[in-house]
Protein backbone atom coordinates (compact mmCIF):
# COMPACT_ATOMS: atom_id res chain seq x y z
CA UNK A 1 0.00 0.00 0.00
CA UNK A 2 1.39 3.38 -1.02
CA UNK A 3 0.35 6.64 0.66
CA UNK A 4 1.56 10.22 0.73
CA UNK A 5 3.13 11.90 3.74
CA UNK A 6 4.92 15.12 4.49
CA UNK A 7 8.69 14.62 4.71
CA UNK A 8 8.60 15.76 8.35
CA UNK A 9 6.04 13.03 9.06
CA UNK A 10 8.24 10.43 7.37
CA UNK A 11 11.13 11.42 9.66
CA UNK A 12 9.08 11.21 12.87
CA UNK A 13 7.14 8.06 11.94
CA UNK A 14 10.35 6.25 11.02
CA UNK A 15 12.03 7.24 14.28
CA UNK A 16 8.94 6.10 16.19
CA UNK A 17 9.10 2.75 14.41
CA UNK A 18 12.75 2.48 15.44
CA UNK A 19 11.83 3.01 19.09
CA UNK A 20 12.54 6.70 19.72
CA UNK A 21 10.21 7.80 22.53
CA UNK A 22 10.79 11.54 22.98
CA UNK A 23 11.83 14.66 21.07
CA UNK A 24 13.30 17.54 23.08
CA UNK A 25 13.16 21.03 21.65
CA UNK A 26 11.28 24.30 21.09
CA UNK A 27 8.77 24.99 18.30
CA UNK A 28 9.85 27.58 15.76
CA UNK A 29 9.35 28.79 12.20
CA UNK A 30 11.62 26.49 10.20
CA UNK A 31 11.04 23.45 12.42
CA UNK A 32 7.25 23.76 12.74
CA UNK A 33 6.56 21.03 10.13
CA UNK A 34 8.44 18.62 12.41
CA UNK A 35 6.43 19.86 15.40
CA UNK A 36 3.22 19.19 13.48
CA UNK A 37 4.47 15.68 12.69
CA UNK A 38 5.06 15.14 16.41
CA UNK A 39 1.51 16.29 17.15
CA UNK A 40 0.21 13.71 14.67
CA UNK A 41 2.28 10.85 16.10
CA UNK A 42 1.65 10.39 19.84
CA UNK A 43 4.27 7.64 19.90
CA UNK A 44 7.00 10.29 20.16
CA UNK A 45 6.43 12.72 23.02
CA UNK A 46 7.40 16.34 22.40
CA UNK A 47 9.17 17.75 25.46
CA UNK A 48 9.10 21.54 25.19
CA UNK A 49 12.08 22.91 27.14
CA UNK A 50 13.00 26.53 27.89
CA UNK A 51 16.25 26.59 25.86
CA UNK A 52 17.58 24.40 23.07
CA UNK A 53 20.78 23.59 24.98
CA UNK A 54 18.57 22.01 27.64
CA UNK A 55 16.97 19.95 24.85
CA UNK A 56 20.27 18.47 23.73
CA UNK A 57 21.43 17.91 27.34
CA UNK A 58 18.21 16.06 28.23
CA UNK A 59 18.54 14.04 25.04
CA UNK A 60 22.18 13.19 25.76
CA UNK A 61 21.48 11.97 29.29
CA UNK A 62 18.43 9.98 28.23
CA UNK A 63 20.68 8.24 25.69
CA UNK A 64 23.39 7.64 28.31
CA UNK A 65 20.81 6.09 30.62
CA UNK A 66 19.03 3.89 28.07
CA UNK A 67 21.83 3.34 25.52
CA UNK A 68 19.09 3.86 22.94
CA UNK A 69 18.89 6.71 20.44
CA UNK A 70 17.18 9.90 21.55
CA UNK A 71 16.05 12.93 19.56
CA UNK A 72 16.42 16.70 19.89
CA UNK A 73 15.61 19.47 17.45
CA UNK A 74 16.08 23.18 16.88
CA UNK A 75 14.94 25.81 14.43
CA UNK A 76 17.23 27.53 11.93
CA UNK A 77 19.85 29.92 13.27
CA UNK A 78 20.09 30.33 17.05
CA UNK A 79 17.91 27.32 17.83
CA UNK A 80 20.27 25.02 15.98
CA UNK A 81 23.38 26.70 17.37
CA UNK A 82 22.21 26.32 20.99
CA UNK A 83 21.95 22.54 20.55
CA UNK A 84 25.73 22.27 20.29
CA UNK A 85 26.46 22.34 24.03
CA UNK A 86 24.52 19.17 24.83
CA UNK A 87 25.57 17.52 21.57
CA UNK A 88 29.22 17.87 22.55
CA UNK A 89 28.34 16.17 25.82
CA UNK A 90 26.81 13.33 23.80
CA UNK A 91 29.81 13.14 21.48
CA UNK A 92 32.39 13.00 24.27
CA UNK A 93 30.41 10.61 26.49
CA UNK A 94 29.47 8.38 23.52
CA UNK A 95 25.69 8.77 23.75
CA UNK A 96 23.56 8.00 20.65
CA UNK A 97 21.69 11.23 19.85
CA UNK A 98 19.91 12.33 16.67
CA UNK A 99 19.61 16.09 16.10
CA UNK A 100 17.29 17.49 13.44
CA UNK A 101 17.72 21.18 12.71
CA UNK A 102 15.45 23.34 10.62
CA UNK A 103 16.92 25.40 7.81
CA UNK A 104 15.70 28.35 5.78
CA UNK A 105 13.96 27.63 2.48
CA UNK A 106 16.34 25.99 0.04
CA UNK A 107 15.73 28.71 -2.56
CA UNK A 108 17.35 31.27 -0.25
CA UNK A 109 20.42 29.27 0.77
CA UNK A 110 23.62 31.11 -0.04
CA UNK A 111 21.87 34.47 -0.36
CA UNK A 112 22.71 35.73 3.16
CA UNK A 113 19.08 35.34 4.22
CA UNK A 114 17.77 35.88 7.74
CA UNK A 115 18.80 33.05 10.13
CA UNK A 116 20.96 31.40 7.50
CA UNK A 117 23.66 29.41 9.26
CA UNK A 118 25.70 26.70 7.57
CA UNK A 119 24.70 24.11 10.15
CA UNK A 120 26.37 21.23 8.36
CA UNK A 121 29.70 23.03 8.51
CA UNK A 122 29.01 24.06 12.10
CA UNK A 123 28.09 20.52 13.18
CA UNK A 124 30.92 18.83 11.31
CA UNK A 125 33.09 18.35 14.42
CA UNK A 126 30.33 17.20 16.77
CA UNK A 127 28.48 14.79 14.48
CA UNK A 128 29.75 11.47 13.15
CA UNK A 129 26.94 11.51 10.58
CA UNK A 130 26.14 14.98 9.23
CA UNK A 131 23.91 15.54 6.20
CA UNK A 132 21.53 18.06 4.64
CA UNK A 133 18.23 16.72 3.36
CA UNK A 134 17.95 17.84 -0.27
CA UNK A 135 15.87 15.12 -1.91
CA UNK A 136 12.50 14.56 -0.21
CA UNK A 137 12.37 10.99 -1.50
CA UNK A 138 15.51 10.10 0.46
CA UNK A 139 14.09 11.24 3.82
CA UNK A 140 13.34 7.75 5.15
CA UNK A 141 16.70 6.35 4.09
CA UNK A 142 18.58 9.29 5.63
CA UNK A 143 16.86 9.11 9.00
CA UNK A 144 17.35 5.34 9.14
CA UNK A 145 21.04 5.85 8.43
CA UNK A 146 21.22 8.61 11.04
CA UNK A 147 19.73 6.22 13.59
CA UNK A 148 22.11 3.38 12.71
CA UNK A 149 25.19 5.62 12.78
CA UNK A 150 24.22 7.08 16.17
CA UNK A 151 23.67 3.61 17.67
CA UNK A 152 26.65 1.84 16.12
CA UNK A 153 29.03 4.80 16.43
CA UNK A 154 27.75 5.81 19.87
CA UNK A 155 27.59 9.47 18.99
CA UNK A 156 25.69 12.25 17.27
CA UNK A 157 23.85 12.12 13.95
CA UNK A 158 22.67 15.41 12.46
CA UNK A 159 20.16 16.12 9.71
CA UNK A 160 19.68 19.69 8.48
CA UNK A 161 16.29 20.05 6.79
CA UNK A 162 15.14 23.14 4.85
CA UNK A 163 11.60 24.05 5.84
CA UNK A 164 10.26 23.73 2.28
CA UNK A 165 11.63 20.18 2.03
CA UNK A 166 10.00 19.26 5.36
CA UNK A 167 6.62 20.37 3.99
CA UNK A 168 6.84 18.41 0.73
CA UNK A 169 4.76 15.27 0.37
CA UNK A 170 6.27 12.01 -0.82
CA UNK A 171 5.01 8.53 -1.55
CA UNK A 172 6.00 5.99 1.05
CA UNK A 173 5.53 2.26 1.28
CA UNK A 174 3.96 2.11 4.74
CA UNK A 175 4.40 -1.68 4.91
CA UNK A 176 8.18 -1.47 4.67
CA UNK A 177 10.27 -2.59 7.64
CA UNK A 178 13.01 -0.35 9.02
CA UNK A 179 15.92 -2.55 10.07
CA UNK A 180 17.64 -1.96 13.41
CA UNK A 181 21.35 -2.69 13.93
CA UNK A 182 22.17 -6.36 14.52
CA UNK A 183 23.62 -7.25 17.92
CA UNK A 184 27.17 -8.58 17.50
CA UNK A 185 28.29 -12.00 18.71
CA UNK A 186 31.84 -12.74 19.85
CA UNK A 187 34.20 -15.69 19.56
CA UNK A 188 36.74 -15.45 22.38
CA UNK A 189 39.98 -17.37 22.86
CA UNK A 190 40.55 -17.11 26.63
CA UNK A 191 44.08 -18.55 26.75
CA UNK A 192 46.15 -15.35 26.84
CA UNK A 193 43.87 -13.75 29.44
CA UNK A 194 43.88 -16.83 31.65
CA UNK A 195 47.66 -17.15 31.38
CA UNK A 196 48.23 -13.49 32.33
CA UNK A 197 45.92 -13.71 35.34
CA UNK A 198 47.36 -17.02 36.51
CA UNK A 199 50.97 -15.81 36.21
CA UNK A 200 50.50 -12.62 38.25
CA UNK A 201 49.96 -12.41 42.00
CA UNK A 202 48.30 -9.02 42.37
CA UNK A 203 45.67 -8.51 39.65
CA UNK A 204 43.60 -5.31 39.87
CA UNK A 205 40.33 -4.69 38.03
CA UNK A 206 39.39 -1.26 36.63
CA UNK A 207 35.72 -0.98 35.64
CA UNK A 208 34.16 1.65 33.36
CA UNK A 209 30.96 2.43 31.50
CA UNK A 210 31.03 -0.86 29.58
CA UNK A 211 30.41 -2.75 32.83
CA UNK A 212 26.85 -1.58 33.52
CA UNK A 213 24.67 -4.57 34.28
CA UNK A 214 27.66 -6.85 34.88
CA UNK A 215 28.27 -5.99 38.53
CA UNK A 216 27.50 -9.42 39.99
CA UNK A 217 29.61 -11.21 37.37
CA UNK A 218 32.53 -8.86 38.01
CA UNK A 219 32.21 -9.36 41.77
CA UNK A 220 32.40 -13.17 41.41
CA UNK A 221 35.32 -12.90 38.98
CA UNK A 222 37.20 -10.55 41.35
CA UNK A 223 36.50 -12.79 44.32
CA UNK A 224 37.92 -15.81 42.51
CA UNK A 225 41.19 -14.14 41.51
CA UNK A 226 41.50 -12.04 44.69
CA UNK A 227 41.42 -8.77 42.79
CA UNK A 228 40.50 -5.43 44.32
CA UNK A 229 38.31 -3.22 42.13
CA UNK A 230 38.75 0.43 41.20
CA UNK A 231 36.56 2.44 38.86
CA UNK A 232 36.56 5.33 36.41
CA UNK A 233 33.96 8.04 36.94
CA UNK A 234 31.60 6.19 34.59
CA UNK A 235 32.16 2.98 36.54
CA UNK A 236 30.64 4.37 39.74
CA UNK A 237 27.59 2.31 40.65
CA UNK A 238 28.67 -0.84 38.85
CA UNK A 239 29.44 -2.28 42.29
CA UNK A 240 28.55 -1.25 45.83
CA UNK A 241 31.07 1.22 47.27
CA UNK A 242 30.91 -0.70 50.56
CA UNK A 243 31.88 -3.99 48.90
CA UNK A 244 35.09 -5.16 50.59
CA UNK A 245 36.80 -5.51 47.20
CA UNK A 246 35.94 -2.00 45.97
CA UNK A 247 38.66 0.57 46.66
CA UNK A 248 36.93 3.55 45.02
CA UNK A 249 37.61 5.84 42.11
CA UNK A 250 40.87 6.46 40.32
CA UNK A 251 42.26 9.58 38.67
CA UNK A 252 42.02 13.16 39.89
CA UNK A 253 38.88 12.32 41.91
CA UNK A 254 40.31 9.07 43.23
CA UNK A 255 40.86 7.60 46.69
CA UNK A 256 43.97 6.60 48.56
CA UNK A 257 43.14 2.85 48.57
CA UNK A 258 42.74 2.94 44.79
CA UNK A 259 46.11 4.59 44.28
CA UNK A 260 47.76 2.13 46.63
CA UNK A 261 46.15 -0.78 44.77
CA UNK A 262 47.43 0.60 41.47
CA UNK A 263 50.95 1.03 42.82
CA UNK A 264 51.10 -2.53 44.21
CA UNK A 265 49.40 -4.34 41.32
CA UNK A 266 51.34 -6.40 38.79
CA UNK A 267 48.43 -6.75 36.35
CA UNK A 268 45.64 -4.28 35.55
CA UNK A 269 42.48 -5.75 34.01
CA UNK A 270 40.63 -2.88 32.30
CA UNK A 271 36.97 -3.74 31.68
CA UNK A 272 34.91 -1.43 29.48
CA UNK A 273 36.94 1.72 30.04
CA UNK A 274 39.22 3.96 27.99
CA UNK A 275 40.50 5.55 31.21
CA UNK A 276 41.92 9.00 30.35
CA UNK A 277 44.38 9.63 33.17
CA UNK A 278 46.95 7.10 31.97
CA UNK A 279 49.77 8.91 33.78
CA UNK A 280 48.53 7.31 37.01
CA UNK A 281 49.54 3.87 35.70
CA UNK A 282 53.00 2.62 36.77
CA UNK A 283 55.28 2.37 33.73
CA UNK A 284 55.97 -1.37 34.15
CA UNK A 285 52.37 -2.43 34.78
CA UNK A 286 51.01 -5.21 32.56
CA UNK A 287 47.57 -4.42 31.15
CA UNK A 288 44.77 -6.71 29.96
CA UNK A 289 42.08 -4.61 28.27
CA UNK A 290 38.55 -5.63 27.27
CA UNK A 291 36.39 -3.29 25.18
CA UNK A 292 33.66 -3.65 22.56
CA UNK A 293 35.15 -0.75 20.56
CA UNK A 294 38.36 -1.84 18.78
CA UNK A 295 39.86 1.67 18.67
CA UNK A 296 39.79 1.86 22.49
CA UNK A 297 42.35 -0.94 22.86
CA UNK A 298 45.71 0.63 23.61
CA UNK A 299 44.34 4.10 22.91
CA UNK A 300 46.24 5.71 25.80
CA UNK A 301 48.40 2.98 27.28
CA UNK A 302 50.23 -0.03 25.87
CA UNK A 303 48.37 -3.30 26.47
CA UNK A 304 49.86 -6.72 27.05
CA UNK A 305 46.71 -8.42 25.76
CA UNK A 306 43.47 -7.05 24.36
CA UNK A 307 40.01 -8.44 23.68
CA UNK A 308 37.41 -6.86 21.37
CA UNK A 309 34.15 -7.94 22.98
CA UNK A 310 31.72 -6.79 25.62
CA UNK A 311 32.49 -7.37 29.28
CA UNK A 312 29.78 -9.98 29.84
CA UNK A 313 31.03 -12.11 26.93
CA UNK A 314 34.59 -11.92 28.29
CA UNK A 315 33.59 -12.93 31.80
CA UNK A 316 31.52 -15.85 30.49
CA UNK A 317 34.50 -17.18 28.50
CA UNK A 318 37.53 -16.65 30.75
CA UNK A 319 38.12 -19.12 33.60
CA UNK A 320 41.40 -18.41 35.41
CA UNK A 321 42.51 -20.40 38.44
CA UNK A 322 41.22 -19.34 41.85
CA UNK A 323 43.85 -17.58 43.95
CA UNK A 324 44.19 -18.51 47.59
CA UNK A 325 46.00 -15.26 48.40
CA UNK A 326 43.57 -12.38 48.01
CA UNK A 327 45.19 -9.10 46.98
CA UNK A 328 42.16 -7.13 48.22
CA UNK A 329 42.78 -8.40 51.78
CA UNK A 330 46.20 -6.76 51.69
CA UNK A 331 44.50 -3.39 51.13
CA UNK A 332 41.86 -3.76 53.84
CA UNK A 333 43.72 -1.66 56.50
CA UNK A 334 44.32 1.13 53.96
CA UNK A 335 40.65 1.23 52.99
CA UNK A 336 39.65 1.30 56.65
CA UNK A 337 41.99 4.21 57.35
CA UNK A 338 40.62 6.09 54.33
CA UNK A 339 37.05 5.54 55.53
CA UNK A 340 37.97 6.94 58.94
CA UNK A 341 39.45 10.00 57.25
CA UNK A 342 36.27 10.52 55.22
CA UNK A 343 34.05 10.07 58.27
CA UNK A 344 35.67 13.03 60.02
CA UNK A 345 33.89 15.38 57.61
CA UNK A 346 30.87 13.15 56.96
CA UNK A 347 30.03 13.17 60.70
CA UNK A 348 30.92 16.82 61.28
CA UNK A 349 28.39 19.12 62.95
CA UNK A 350 30.22 22.22 61.74
CA UNK A 351 28.21 25.04 60.26
CA UNK A 352 27.93 25.75 57.33
CA UNK A 353 27.24 22.08 56.62
CA UNK A 354 30.16 20.11 55.21
CA UNK A 355 29.43 19.02 51.63
CA UNK A 356 30.85 15.57 52.40
CA UNK A 357 28.12 15.09 55.00
CA UNK A 358 25.41 16.04 52.53
CA UNK A 359 26.68 13.53 49.95
CA UNK A 360 26.88 10.73 52.49
CA UNK A 361 23.33 11.44 53.70
CA UNK A 362 21.98 11.54 50.15
CA UNK A 363 23.52 8.14 49.42
CA UNK A 364 21.94 6.70 52.57
CA UNK A 365 18.48 7.93 51.56
CA UNK A 366 18.49 6.57 47.99
CA UNK A 367 18.08 3.03 46.69
CA UNK A 368 19.84 1.28 43.83
CA UNK A 369 16.76 2.06 41.70
CA UNK A 370 17.26 5.82 42.11
CA UNK A 371 19.20 7.27 39.16
CA UNK A 372 21.60 10.07 40.12
CA UNK A 373 22.71 12.98 37.95
CA UNK A 374 25.68 15.00 39.21
CA UNK A 375 26.56 18.46 37.91
CA UNK A 376 30.05 19.90 37.47
CA UNK A 377 32.09 21.68 40.15
CA UNK A 378 33.48 20.88 43.58
CA UNK A 379 30.41 18.75 44.30
CA UNK A 380 31.72 16.33 41.67
CA UNK A 381 34.63 15.56 44.02
CA UNK A 382 32.27 14.92 46.92
CA UNK A 383 30.02 12.75 44.75
CA UNK A 384 32.97 10.65 43.58
CA UNK A 385 34.23 10.06 47.12
CA UNK A 386 31.37 10.54 49.58
CA UNK A 387 28.30 9.35 47.68
CA UNK A 388 28.23 5.60 48.33
CA UNK A 389 26.52 3.98 45.36
CA UNK A 390 24.81 0.61 45.43
CA UNK A 391 25.41 -2.22 42.95
CA UNK A 392 23.57 -1.38 39.74
CA UNK A 393 22.78 2.22 40.70
CA UNK A 394 23.08 4.56 37.72
CA UNK A 395 25.24 7.59 38.49
CA UNK A 396 25.53 9.91 35.49
CA UNK A 397 27.86 12.83 34.79
CA UNK A 398 28.99 15.18 32.05
CA UNK A 399 32.22 13.29 32.48
CA UNK A 400 34.40 14.15 29.50
CA UNK A 401 32.85 17.43 28.36
CA UNK A 402 32.28 18.79 31.86
CA UNK A 403 29.44 21.20 31.14
CA UNK A 404 28.16 23.08 34.19
CA UNK A 405 24.40 23.44 34.60
CA UNK A 406 23.45 20.06 33.13
CA UNK A 407 21.89 18.43 36.19
CA UNK A 408 18.29 19.70 35.97
CA UNK A 409 17.67 19.14 32.22
CA UNK A 410 19.68 15.91 32.39
CA UNK A 411 17.55 14.62 35.26
CA UNK A 412 14.42 15.42 33.25
CA UNK A 413 15.65 13.21 30.42
CA UNK A 414 16.57 10.38 32.78
CA UNK A 415 13.33 10.61 34.78
CA UNK A 416 11.13 10.53 31.68
CA UNK A 417 13.11 7.57 30.31
CA UNK A 418 13.05 5.64 33.59
CA UNK A 419 9.59 6.69 34.82
CA UNK A 420 11.13 7.02 38.27
CA UNK A 421 12.27 9.61 40.77
CA UNK A 422 15.67 10.94 39.71
CA UNK A 423 18.06 12.81 41.98
CA UNK A 424 19.78 15.88 40.50
CA UNK A 425 22.76 17.12 42.53
CA UNK A 426 23.78 20.62 41.48
CA UNK A 427 25.79 23.56 42.77
CA UNK A 428 24.37 27.05 42.94
CA UNK A 429 26.39 28.11 39.87
CA UNK A 430 24.87 25.29 37.82
CA UNK A 431 21.39 25.87 39.25
CA UNK A 432 21.49 29.51 38.20
CA UNK A 433 22.02 28.35 34.60
CA UNK A 434 19.04 26.01 34.38
CA UNK A 435 16.58 26.81 37.18
CA UNK A 436 13.69 27.54 34.80
CA UNK A 437 13.77 23.95 33.55
CA UNK A 438 11.89 23.13 36.76
CA UNK A 439 8.83 24.30 34.82
CA UNK A 440 9.60 21.68 32.16
CA UNK A 441 9.82 18.97 34.81
CA UNK A 442 6.55 20.16 36.32
CA UNK A 443 4.77 20.27 32.97
CA UNK A 444 5.74 16.76 31.88
CA UNK A 445 5.61 15.04 35.25
CA UNK A 446 9.33 14.33 35.45
CA UNK A 447 9.75 13.34 39.10
CA UNK A 448 13.11 15.00 39.70
CA UNK A 449 14.44 15.76 43.16
CA UNK A 450 16.92 18.66 42.96
CA UNK A 451 19.45 19.20 45.74
CA UNK A 452 21.30 22.51 45.51
CA UNK A 453 24.71 22.81 47.18
CA UNK A 454 24.43 26.51 48.00
CA UNK A 455 27.67 28.20 49.05
CA UNK A 456 27.20 31.48 47.16
CA UNK A 457 30.35 31.02 45.11
CA UNK A 458 31.97 29.06 42.32
CA UNK A 459 33.96 27.08 44.85
CA UNK A 460 35.79 24.84 42.37
CA UNK A 461 37.02 27.90 40.48
CA UNK A 462 38.15 29.43 43.78
CA UNK A 463 40.32 26.40 44.53
CA UNK A 464 41.64 26.20 40.98
CA UNK A 465 42.70 29.83 41.22
CA UNK A 466 44.43 29.24 44.54
CA UNK A 467 46.18 26.10 43.28
CA UNK A 468 47.51 28.13 40.34
CA UNK A 469 48.87 30.77 42.73
CA UNK A 470 46.18 33.37 42.00
CA UNK A 471 44.00 35.14 44.56
CA UNK A 472 40.29 34.28 44.56
CA UNK A 473 38.57 36.61 42.10
CA UNK A 474 35.09 36.89 40.50
CA UNK A 475 33.80 33.69 42.13
CA UNK A 476 31.11 35.18 44.41
CA UNK A 477 27.49 34.64 43.40
CA UNK A 478 24.35 36.67 44.05
CA UNK A 479 21.84 33.84 44.30
CA UNK A 480 18.05 34.00 44.24
CA UNK A 481 16.01 32.53 47.07
CA UNK A 482 15.72 29.03 45.58
CA UNK A 483 12.77 28.10 47.78
CA UNK A 484 10.74 31.15 46.76
CA UNK A 485 11.79 30.77 43.12
CA UNK A 486 10.77 27.11 43.06
CA UNK A 487 7.45 27.75 44.74
CA UNK A 488 6.68 30.47 42.19
CA UNK A 489 6.86 27.69 39.56
CA UNK A 490 4.58 25.39 41.54
CA UNK A 491 7.48 23.25 42.80
CA UNK A 492 7.69 22.15 46.44
CA UNK A 493 10.88 23.35 48.10
CA UNK A 494 12.72 23.13 51.42
CA UNK A 495 15.83 24.65 52.96
CA UNK A 496 18.23 23.23 55.55
CA UNK A 497 21.05 25.11 57.29
CA UNK A 498 21.55 23.17 60.54
CA UNK A 499 23.73 20.03 60.38
CA UNK A 500 21.65 18.24 63.02
CA UNK A 501 18.52 18.73 60.90
CA UNK A 502 20.08 17.43 57.70
CA UNK A 503 19.14 13.75 57.89
CA UNK A 504 15.48 14.40 58.79
CA UNK A 505 15.23 17.14 56.16
CA UNK A 506 16.53 14.81 53.43
CA UNK A 507 14.12 12.09 54.52
CA UNK A 508 11.19 14.52 54.37
CA UNK A 509 12.43 15.84 51.04
CA UNK A 510 12.40 12.40 49.43
CA UNK A 511 8.87 11.81 50.74
CA UNK A 512 7.59 14.76 48.67
CA UNK A 513 5.69 13.73 45.55
CA UNK A 514 6.67 14.96 42.10
CA UNK A 515 9.20 17.71 41.44
CA UNK A 516 10.91 19.07 44.54
CA UNK A 517 13.96 21.14 45.50
CA UNK A 518 16.15 21.14 48.61
CA UNK A 519 18.40 24.15 49.22
CA UNK A 520 21.35 23.10 51.44
CA UNK A 521 23.71 25.76 52.78
CA UNK A 522 27.17 24.18 52.53
CA UNK A 523 30.70 25.27 53.36
CA UNK A 524 32.19 26.94 50.29
CA UNK A 525 35.68 26.95 51.77
CA UNK A 526 35.94 23.17 52.12
CA UNK A 527 38.87 22.12 49.94
CA UNK A 528 38.10 19.40 47.39
CA UNK A 529 41.59 17.88 47.93
CA UNK A 530 42.43 16.61 44.48
CA UNK A 531 43.93 13.15 44.48
CA UNK A 532 47.52 14.09 43.73
CA UNK A 533 47.54 16.20 46.90
CA UNK A 534 45.68 13.75 49.14
CA UNK A 535 47.71 11.26 51.15
CA UNK A 536 47.04 9.30 54.32
CA UNK A 537 49.65 10.17 56.91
Amino acid sequence: MVSKKAVAQVLIDTLAELGVKRAYGIPGDSINPLVEALRRNPGVQLVHVTREDSASIASSFEAKFTQEASLCFGAAGPGAVLLLNGLYDAKMDHAPVIAITGQIESAFLGLEYSKEVNTNKLFDDVALYNVQLTNPNSAKHLVMKAYREAILGKGVSHISAPVDILKMEVEEDVSSITPKPVEPSYVINPESAERLINENERPLILVGRGCYGAGERISKFAEAIGAPIVYSLFGKGVLDDFDHKVMGGIGILGTEPSFEALNRADLLIVLGSSFPHYWYFPSDLKVLQVDATPSNLGKRYRVTAGYVCDVKAFLESVRPKNKERKFYEELKPIKQKWREKMKEKEDSNAKPIKPQRVMRELSLHTTKDTPIVVDVGSLLVWAARNFYAKTGQRVLFSAWYGSMGVAVPAAIGVSLASSSDTLAIVGDGGMNMSALELTTAKRYGAAIKVVVFNNEKLSMIKFEQEMAGYPEYATKLLNPDYVTLSESMGVKAMRVEEPKELSDSIRQFFELKGVALLDVRVDGDESPLFAEFTRIE
